[in-house]
């Protein structure tokens, strides 16, 4: 009798981890951006910051665009969120939320074994029988 397995269910689905991304970066930005802080941020106060941040003029008043599908000329922590996870807008790294590294993906550095035990006597630089 053979048994094959076909896949292995993760804990959390990769999803989740872009969507938790995507909602931490929307809120960091939303707080950010939002100058008058009424919870919106309009095409003025985003690209004030964007600018402020390296990006050109053109770009940003493109990338809010992208964000306000409704055209509303203000866009919400919902809307910014939308966009990340729809890849319609890419934040910039100033204000892009770290991203969730998994277990599988940590650097083999931690897994590096012990350095090697060096003798006594070159540790010490000496010949061990003259210092005793």
């Amino acid at each position: 009798m053979t048994n094959t397995i076909t896949a292995v269910a993760s804990k959390a689905p990769r999803g989740s981890d872009n969507a938790r991304m995507a909602a931490r970066t929307a809120a960091r930005m939303v707080e950010e951006l939002d100058a008058n802080k009424d919870g919106q941020v309009d095409k003025r106060e985003f690209v004030a910051a964007m600018t402020a941040k390296g990006m050109s003029e053109q770009d940003a008043i493109k990338q809010f665009d992208a964000i306000d599908t409704q055209k509303s000329s203000r866009i919400s922590k919902a809307d910014i969120e939308l966009a990340i996870r729809e890849r319609r807008f890419k934040p910039p790294a100033a204000v892009r939320a770290p991203a969730v590294q998994a277990p599988e993906e940590a650097p083999a550095a931690q897994a590096q074994k012990p350095a090697a035990r060096r003798p006594v006597s070159e540790t010490l630089g000496a010949n061990v029988d003259e210092i005793v």
